[in-house]
């Protein structure tokens, strides 16, 4: 879909594209900016190296107070975006060494910063592009290059928006209202968004075939509770990539879900679904223990397993990790409720706490 018209990006349209990075506009806005990202190239392409420039301006701490805490609140919340924060840091690590050994500069003291877990590609990879040259990190970071992955899981957030299907979290899924069934005339799913997640996710997965790209038409399908299809993505990213928190974490997700769908018609085949969902949850949390995903989804499925002193040390884990997103309602919601349980158990003669 090109840019109607052909019409460059402006200035006030690069301000509003920063502003909606940052969380500063309203619903109305923000739907605006949404609608025409997923129609409009030219926009979006825009909108990949405005979120670029702002990593960078983080990274090298060129943002107002204000605007740190508002990226910090809004542009780390998906694998990807701290995945190119991390490469960020490496690079300005590696340039400034770079620099101290071949001009012997003395770099200055930077100011503090979130503490990223940078792994070693990460640092290999910059240490490679500062000596081919900096004029490439441009390319490598802003990746103008729009991809049926980006596109899709933006689609994708935009169909989900007002409500979701399934009340474990997906990876690079935003929040929205739990509804479990899915709703007929009342429905505030947006299916020109879905329908086009579901061309662009499936393209990708066809031609590219990688593990990205399955674990994107996963997401896809477990949103959707078509949790069989979304199991044999995931199956097939984690032989390509078994190391990825965020995969092992839907995958555990999609399990859950399946053992959900069958414990009143096979309690053991449930059974089965909830043993290997949380073996790959902590496989996850391995992985990551800090992962916000698999630690909520892990608190949903100790409460199903009637674990309760586990779930509760689970919510608790993740409210001191996560005390502001709009996920902490639904936290704090389940942690209230066992303690509740926990608290009548106590009260009750012969009742195990």
């Amino acid at each position: 879909m090109e840019n109607p018209g052909g019409l460059s990006i402006n200035s006030s349209e690069q301000d509003q594209l920063r502003n909606y990075l940052l969380g500063r506009l309203d619903d109305h806005g923000e739907e605006q900016v949404e609608q025409r990202l997923l129609s409009d190239d030219e926009f979006f392409e825009e909108f990949e190296l405005i979120e670029s420039e702002l990593i960078d301006q983080f990274v090298y701490g060129r943002l107002s107070d204000e605007e740190r805490v508002l990226f910090e609140e809004h542009l780390l919340q998906t694998p990807k975006q701290r995945e190119k924060l991390a490469f960020a840091t490496a690079l300005r690590e590696e340039t400034t060494d770079h620099l101290a050994r071949t001009i012997q500069v003395v770099p200055f003291e930077p100011r503090p910063k979130v503490r990223i877990r940078s792994p070693n590609l990460l640092k290999i990879a910059a240490a490679v592009i500062v000596a081919v040259g900096l004029p490439v990190t441009v390319w490598v970071l802003v990746g103008r290059r729009t991809s049926d992955i980006e596109r899709g899981m933006l689609a994708l957030n935009q169909a989900y928006k007002n409500e979701r299907l399934v009340e474990s979290r997906i990876s690079e899924v935003n929040y929205s209202q739990f509804r479990p069934t899915r709703g007929g005339q009342d429905s505030q799913i947006d299916t020109r968004a879905l329908n086009e997640a579901g061309l662009r996710l499936s393209e990708s997965a066809r031609t590219t075939g990688n593990a990205a790209s399955y674990h994107a038409l996963g997401r896809f399908y477990l949103a959707g509770k078509d949790f069989e299809k979304a199991k044999d993505q995931f199956e097939q990213a984690i032989r390509l990539d078994s190391q990825n928190a965020e995969l092992q974490s839907d995958y555990a997700a999609a399990l859950f879900e399946l053992g959900k769908a069958a414990r009143n018609d096979d309690e053991a085949k449930a059974a089965e679904y909830f043993n290997k969902s949380l073996e790959h949850i902590n496989r996850a949390l391995v992985l990551n223990d800090s992962l916000l995903e698999a630690l909520f989804n892990r608190g949903l499925l100790l409460e199903e397993l009637t674990r309760l002193p586990e779930a509760e040390d689970t919510w608790r884990t993740y409210l001191q990790i996560d005390s502001t997103s709009p996920w902490t309602k639904e936290a704090r919601r389940h942690l209230s409720a066992i303690e509740d349980q926990r608290k009548k158990a106590s009260e009750t003669p012969g009742a195990l706490p």
